[in-house]
């Protein structure tokens, strides 16, 4: 990763604010350090239940944004050196929560939790290769204006014939 450091250092921060300035501005790419994203798929729980349950109803810890596998904490200016270490103390709580309950399974719940794992692991469907909307259909205004109904069937009768050409 040295390629991608022109001043070589690892952890601008720590020499001071001038040199995590000069990382901002010539480091190919930084870390944004008030994001952590903590990817949850190998505990076979969702985002949202593990947002609600584990943190919000167990600890009132709230959050940013979930996905499938993954929870968003944003810390910012507010943010202090001991709510991080109380965030850093559930996060190992519940790891060694889900360790224990893990290991007091039977074999059926061991079953039913590695289905559990397996979907929130594998990869999705792939998306379709999208790059923008048929030509033929009317680019959109960023103000919406009131259209009388006879303005839409007009629109509407330049549009299908363009896509009964050159369907979707």
């Amino acid at each position: 990763m040295a390629e991608f450091r022109p001043s070589g250092v690892n952890a601008p921060l720590r020499r001071g604010l001038a040199s995590m300035a000069e990382a901002w501005e010539t480091y190919e790419f930084v870390l944004e350090p008030s994001r952590v994203s903590l990817y949850i798929g190998p505990t076979g729980i969702d985002g949202a239940t593990f947002k609600r349950e584990q943190l919000m109803d167990k600890f009132g810890i709230q959050v940013s944004k979930t996905s499938r596998n993954t929870v968003l904490f944003m810390m910012n200016i507010g943010t202090t050196r001991s709510s991080v270490a109380y965030l850093i103390e559930v996060l190992v709580k519940i790891a060694r929560d889900l360790e224990d309950s893990a290991a007091e399974m039977s074999r059926t719940q061991q079953a039913a939790h590695a289905r559990a794992v397996l979907k929130e692991t594998a990869p999705c469907a792939p998306l379709p290769d999208f790059s923008g909307f048929h030509l033929g259909l009317p680019r959109s205004r960023s103000r919406r204006r009131r259209r009388s109904p006879d303005a839409r069937r007009r629109r509407a009768a330049g549009v299908l014939p363009v896509l009964r050409r050159h369907p979707l």
